[in-house]
Order: C-alpha cells, then sequence, then structure tokens
C-alpha cells in the first residue's frame, strides 16, 4: 500500500483530538516562501507547538456468502 505525502491514504477515516496548546502561535507559517516571508522580529520569542494524539482503529474485514 503507498502512503500519502503524510501517511494519510484515501478512503479512511482519521479521527484527531486536540490534547494540549502549549503557548501562542505566530500570525505568519516560519520558514514561508516568497508569498509568506518570515517576519524580521519575532512577535513572541517563546516557540509554540500543537500536541494531538491519534488513534489509528485496526481494519475490520468482512466476509459475506451467498449463491447465484
Amino acid at each position: 500500500m503507498e502512503y500519502g505525502k503524510y501517511g494519510v491514504v484515501r478512503n479512511n477515516y482519521y479521527t484527531l483530538t486536540l490534547t494540549k496548546v502549549n503557548g501562542n502561535g505566530t500570525p505568519w507559517y516560519p520558514g514561508g516562501g516568497p508569498e509568506d516571508p518570515d517576519e524580521e522580529e519575532d512577535i513572541d520569542k517563546k516557540g509554540a507547538y500543537l500536541h494531538f494524539e491519534i488513534k489509528v482503529a485496526p481494519w475490520i474485514y468482512w466476509t459475506t456468502n451467498f449463491e447465484i
């Protein structure tokens, strides 16, 4: 099986739970391209991140008997 760019595959259902906010974020993406440059000076000197807990349920295998 091929995984997507971030390990997510099509036709699957994922449940994500945001469990913690470690601090304030920034109004821009650090390391962005020319259309989204870094600010010259950080607004917040302290970094911040989001913490996610991801639970992947096991596959369910269905068997069906039928007659033709």
